[in-house]
């Protein structure tokens, strides 16, 4: 969207919440590889159960998701009207008939 829209309002914010969100998700799954190496190099009890880190994973989808969807209807008018779309889509059909 950058790329599109470079002077969109808010991109700044928009981009360090992303940001965040990989940081804190990121960091979660080093812990739980961490945590799963040392329960087979060491033979510590495995504590992550499956049921938490779909939790995890689910608030971080939820948090991305949200984050995107209020960033688009905040701009929707300038995406919307953009000059650069004024000529519509454009649909390229590939060689076997796919588009």
């Amino acid at each position: 969207m950058e790329r599109l829209f470079p002077t969109m309002p808010g991109m700044p914010e928009y981009q360090k919440t992303l940001r965040w969100i990989t940081k804190e998700s990121n960091d979660l799954l080093l812990r739980v590889v961490e945590d799963l190496s040392y329960s087979f190099s060491d033979n510590r009890e495995i504590t992550w159960e499956p049921d938490v880190v779909d939790e995890y994973k689910d608030s971080f989808l939820a948090k991305l998701i949200d984050a995107r969807d209020s960033f688009v209807y905040r701009n929707e008018a300038i995406i919307l009207n953009s000059p650069e779309l004024d000529g519509g889509l454009t649909t390229i059909e590939d060689s076997e008939g796919w588009q």
